[in-house]
């Protein structure tokens, strides 16, 4: 994620469109909860996201519902760029820890087979 290559807003309707054919192609979604025709939460019910979700809004009571949904960070509006470098970077980190982790879990499972059956 070296930069924000594609900006898209949508309402509920497009936005589950847009997802449904092009989520594999996004790395993060910044997400506001109120969207001008309902909640963005009803886009989870008519999809699975699998793609880290950041919500943005002007409420704190959701924030629950959000980090059930997929959510990675949630920020309070009014944000600003420096709140929006540091979600970056979050999701860097992770995915770099997760990347790290795949690759020493995949060298154990080789040490394993390796050991399992030992040639003497």
């Amino acid at each position: 994620m070296s930069g924000i290559t594609n900006f898209k807003s949508f309402v509920f309707v497009t936005a589950v469109d847009y997802l449904r054919e092009h989520q594999n192609d996004l790395d993060l979604i910044f997400m506001d909860i109120q969207l001008s025709d309902g909640q963005c939460f009803e886009i989870f019910e008519k999809i699975s996201i699998y793609v880290p979700v950041v919500f943005c809004t002007s409420y704190n009571e959701f924030m629950l519902q959000a980090f059930k949904n997929k959510g990675i960070d949630y920020i309070l509006k009014p944000f600003d760029a420096q709140d929006i470098l540091q979600t970056i970077a979050k999701v860097e980190k992770l995915k770099n820890s997760f990347i790290s982790q795949n690759v020493i879990a995949e060298l154990l499972k080789t040490e394993k087979a390796i050991n399992v059956n030992p040639i003497y």
